[in-house]
């Protein structure tokens, strides 16, 4: 895991035989995602000709940093553009930017709570409102995980629970992952929610993510969809 963006003259070869790397290897889809997309234009050794095998991300934890990175994402012409909206630390309104005229669209949005010592909470709102924004757009999106701090109904058993409040939303009831059951804070075996939209348990029995909608990649190497029911 690395930044390949991050402005240092010594990675100057490091990056050259990646971009080679990339090119001798067009059955791999490269995911490269960075918290620098300003750097990007500079740095890649395409322009309008990039890859079919690459697909660009930004990290974008709240609404500052959508408005400071995004221009610089969607000026790019990689077949995918996606966004890493992990961790969440705020709303987000991305409705002005699956299209924006003058830039590529977003093809493809992840979420997911922080994890690690410290962490900060994420309200389950912001993960439903970026839900059904992609919804409205028609855009790929991918739940990763609750992060530290897992609401009650996304768990099962009889854990004590904290009220929360955060920002301006309404109080949310939840535990910390550490007081938690079971070896993933996926918490598989009795469904999982954001809001009112409930994802199959199934495919987490499986091993797959909670809640996915859809894989921006259409070939035989997609995860397929699932549906949620309101």
């Amino acid at each position: 895991m690395a930044d390949v963006f991050e402005r240092r003259s010594e990675l100057n070869s490091q990056r050259t035989r990646l971009w080679n790397l990339i090119e001798q290897t067009p059955w791999l889809d490269w995911l490269l995602l960075t918290k620098r997309p300003q750097n990007i234009h500079q740095m890649v050794p395409w322009c309008a000709d990039w890859p079919v095998n690459v697909w660009l991300g930004t990290t974008v934890e709240s609404q500052p940093f959508a408005e400071k990175r995004l221009p610089f994402l969607l000026q790019n012409a990689a077949v995918v553009r996606f966004l890493s909206c992990e961790p969440l630390l705020g709303p987000l309104d991305l409705s002005a930017w699956f299209r924006k005229s003058g830039l590529y669209p977003i093809d493809w949005v992840i979420t997911g709570g922080e994890s690690g010592p410290r962490s900060r909470p994420m309200h389950p709102d912001w993960v439903g409102n970026i839900l059904r924004q992609c919804q409205r757009a028609r855009v790929p999106f991918h739940f990763k995980q609750w992060g530290h701090w897992v609401p009650t109904n996304a768990t099962v058993g009889n854990i004590p629970a904290q009220t929360l409040k955060l920002a301006e939303e309404r109080p949310v009831k939840m535990i910390p992952y550490s007081n938690t059951t079971g070896s993933s804070n996926t918490h598989s075996g009795s469904g999982y929610r954001i809001g009112r939209l409930r994802a199959c348990p199934e495919r987490s029995r499986m091993g797959q993510s909670p809640l996915l909608l859809m894989s921006p990649r259409w070939s035989p190497r997609s995860t397929s969809g699932i549906s949620v029911n309101e």
